[in-house]
Formats: structure tokens, C-alpha cells, sequence
């Protein structure tokens, strides 16, 4: 009996390996695109296209779904004749040519924005106090769009509230003890700068609400397999139909090695699987003056530029990087982190 066991289970062993590599699960396709802001008044924050950002990061962390990059969906909707519509439905949808490539689309719009900075005067006995509060609000709303009913899955909204002290004077006689600035364009520029940190936590926080309420989905969502489009990546030795498609992978640290004639240089090349039109962010590590919960220093990351790559060697690649807030100058340092991400499931890592 035992030996009969034994048996049965090499000769599935021996199936398996002359049949090739057991397929492993599809998981459900997911192309995100930048969310409708054209209501919002500070067109420079770009809200839409951070939601989007975000949320695709925290789709690929979490594992559920393959997160398409948008521009090769571009693609696939230049093929059909269209373009991506910031007002992008059900019924766009299925006329997209997506079928067989993504099986749903996360689209949606900003459905409140406030970005403002209050200045406020309080009495005291022997002169005043003088500060500046920053506030946010945020609201957007979500459309899981299902390429092959054409049909809206779910609608999930996110909401969230930031707030900081951005300045403080105390005066007495006439003169200020603080941080607030002296002149009106320095109050201006600290307010700007302000306001753009509590928008970047804001987006981040209704992203994470967002993508828990959409990753707990793909378990109910049926693959629908179809054929590559023409033009699309090939991996000879895709098991799955996911690996005909190009995608967004796990950003590959990168280290800094230099700026020249308005190029950044980072150490990871063709060897390392880099292709031109590959993306990398330089981040900086901030540490704040006080302790988190845990009882360690605070530690926040600033993105400091973003830059496609245009030029790829061996083992360096390069690109121009362009700052992450507008009219601020982008010099990365030597210590500061490179995110690189690659487009192409077939790169080697």
C-alpha cells in the first residue's frame, strides 16, 4: 500500500515536469488613472494625478491585484482610436479595447479640495500673539469600473483633514518674537510650502483608505484572459497571462552617483534590467526633532525630483529630474535615496 503511494506521487511528480511549470493564480488586472481635479482651484497641486500615484503603490503593496502602468494603457486606447477622458465611465469602458488586458479600471474625481491659511490676533496683557494655522480638506470618490460588463463594481470614497501651526509671534512693544516672516512674499512662500505638505499627507491618507477598501475586492473578481495586444511585452517563460503585459513592478533602490549638464546618474543600468522610459524618484530622509510612539526620532521622506530615463549604460543610467514642487530646484544629495522603477516584468533585478 505504501509502495502504491509512493509511486502515485512520483508520477505526478514526473507529470508535472514534463508538462512544464504549474501555472500560478491570475490576479485580477487593475489599470488606475489619474483622478478627475478640474474643480479644484489650485490646478499646480496636481491632486488627481498624486491620488493616483499613490494609490497605485499601495495596490502593488498590497498584492491583490497586477497594477497597469497608464501609459501603456495609453496605448491599448490609442489603438481603438480614444484617449484617456478625465471623465472616464462604464460606457467608455467597454468600448475601450481593454478587454482581455485589464479587468477593471480604477478611475474617479476630487469631490471637495480647501487648501488655505488662516492668520489670527489674540490679546494679551502686555501685547499679543500672533500665528498662522494651515488646513486642508480632501474628499475624492473612487470608480471601479468593470471592463468586461462595463458596469461600475464599487464607488468608494475617502475623506480626510490635516492641520499645522505654520507660524507664531508673540509681540510686545511693538516687536515680535516668533517664526513668522517679516515681509508679505516670505509669508507667502512659507504658506505655499506649508499648505504642500499637508496636501501630499492628505492624499497619502485618502490613497491608503481607498486601496483598503478596494484590495479586499479582487478575491470576487473573475480574470478574464485574453490575448496580448500587438506591440505588448513578451516573456517566453510566462506562466501566467498577466506576464504578457507590462506593468508597474516594486520600486529597486538606486544609489546617487552624480549630477552633470542637467542629468542625474544613479548606479543601476541595462545589467540591472533599467530600459530607457524607466522611472526613478530621489527621496531625502528628514529627521524631526522629536520621538514617535516607539520612542525613536521621526523619520519623513521628502521626494526631491522624478526623472525618465533617457540615456542607459551597463551599470549607470540617467535622466533629467524634475522637482517635485514647482519653482524649487532640484539638487540631490549624495545620501539622499533613489526609487527605481521598473516597467518591464522580463527586467532582472
Amino acid at each position: 500500500m505504501r509502495f502504491k503511494h509512493s509511486a502515485a506521487i512520483i508520477l505526478f511528480a514526473l507529470t508535472i515536469i514534463s508538462t512544464g511549470k504549474v501555472k500560478a493564480q491570475v490576479k485580477p488586472r487593475v489599470a488606475v488613472y489619474p483622478f478627475d481635479d478640474r474643480t479644484t482651484a489650485n490646478k499646480d497641486m496636481q491632486i488627481g494625478a498624486k491620488v493616483a500615484d499613490i494609490l497605485i503603490s499601495q495596490l502593488t503593496a498590497s498584492g491583490a491585484f497586477t497594477v497597469y502602468d497608464r501609459q501603456y494603457v495609453d496605448k491599448i486606447l490609442a489603438e481603438s482610436h480614444l484617449k484617456y477622458d478625465p471623465n472616464y465611465d462604464s460606457a467608455s469602458a467597454a468600448k475601450a479595447g481593454l478587454l482581455g488586458t485589464v479587468d477593471l479600471v480604477v478611475a474617479g474625481q476630487i469631490d471637495a479640495y480647501n487648501a488655505a491659511p488662516t492668520p489670527s490676533d489674540s490679546d494679551m496683557v502686555f501685547g499679543k500673539v500672533h500665528q498662522i494655522m494651515g488646513a486642508v480638506t480632501l474628499k475624492v470618490t473612487a470608480r471601479l469600473i468593470s471592463v468586461e460588463k462595463g458596469s461600475i463594481a464599487s464607488a468608494p470614497n475617502a475623506a480626510n483633514d490635516q492641520k499645522v501651526l505654520i507660524c507664531k509671534d508673540i509681540v510686545l512693544g511693538g516687536h515680535g518674537t516668533g517664526n513668522c516672516p517679516k515681509t508679505v512674499e516670505q509669508e507667502r512662500m512659507m504658506d505655499d510650502q506649508a499648505l504642500r505638505r499637508l496636501v501630499d499627507k492628505a492624499t497619502e491618507e485618502v490613497s491608503k483608505q481607498l486601496s483598503a477598501q478596494i484590495s479586499p475586492l479582487a478575491a470576487s473578481i473573475k480574470p478574464v484572459v485574453g490575448s496580448p495586444p500587438a506591440g505588448s511585452p513578451k516573456d517566453t517563460e510566462a506562466t501566467t497571462t498577466d506576464t504578457a503585459f507590462k506593468v508597474v513592478s516594486e520600486p529597486v533602490k538606486a544609489r546617487f552617483l552624480g549630477a552633470s549638464d542637467g542629468f542625474v546618474y544613479i548606479d543601476k543600468g541595462s545589467a540591472a534590467g533599467v530600459k530607457v522610459g524607466d522611472k526613478f524618484t530621489i527621496r531625502r530622509s528628514i529627521t524631526k526633532p522629536f520621538l514617535g510612539s516607539d520612542g525613536k526620532p521621526v523619520v519623513v521622506h521628502k521626494a526631491v525630483c522624478t526623472a525618465v530615463i533617457d540615456s542607459v549604460e551597463e551599470t549607470s543610467s540617467a535622466g533629467k529630474c524634475i522637482a517635485e514642487t514647482k519653482g524649487v530646484e532640484a539638487i540631490p544629495r549624495k545620501d539622499d535615496e533613489v526609487l527605481l522603477l521598473l516597467n518591464s516584468l522580463n527586467s532582472s533585478k
